[in-house]
C-alpha cells in the first residue's frame, strides 16, 4: 500500500489572504489574489501614511512567487515520485518473474535429472533380470 506524503499544516502569512496560502487545487491567478489584497489595504483598514501599502505590495508579491515556485517544485516531486512508484512496481513484477523462472528451471532439472538416472538404471535391472 502507498502512504502518502505528510506536510505540517500550513499557517497564514498575515500580509497575504487565507486562500492564497492554501495549495489544495492549486492558486489559479495570482492577480486576483494580488489585486485583493491591494484592495484591502487601500480601503478601510488604510493605516498610516500612504507609503506602508507599498511597502508590503512587493512583499506579498514576493510572497506570491515564493507560494508558485514551491508549488511547482512540489508538481514537479509528485511526478518524480510517481515516476519512481512505477519503477518500484515494475522491479517488484519482474523479481517475482525471476523467481518464478527460477522455480521453474530448477523443477525441469530435477524432472530431467530423475529421468536420466532412471533411464541409465534401466540397462542394469535388465542385465540383472538376464542374470
Amino acid at each position: 500500500a502507498r502512504r502518502g506524503l505528510e506536510f505540517a499544516p500550513l499557517t497564514p502569512h498575515p500580509g497575504v489572504p487565507a486562500r492564497a496560502s492554501t495549495c489544495a487545487g492549486g492558486l489559479g491567478d495570482f492577480s486576483e489574489v494580488l489585486s485583493e489584497m491591494t484592495a484591502n489595504e487601500s480601503g478601510g483598514e488604510r493605516r498610516s501614511g500612504a507609503a506602508e501599502p507599498a511597502a508590503v505590495l512587493p512583499e506579498a508579491a514576493a510572497q506570491l512567487e515564493d507560494i508558485e515556485r514551491l508549488q511547482q517544485a512540489l508538481a514537479e516531486s509528485e511526478e518524480r515520485a510517481k515516476s519512481h512508484w512505477e519503477q518500484y512496481l515494475r522491479a517488484v513484477a519482474e523479481l517475482d518473474n525471476v523467481r518464478k523462472r527460477a522455480q521453474r528451471d530448477i523443477e525441469a532439472a530435477n524432472r530431467y535429472g530423475l529421468e536420466k538416472f532412471a533411464a541409465e538404471l534401466l540397462p542394469v535391472k535388465d542385465s540383472l533380470e538376464l542374470a
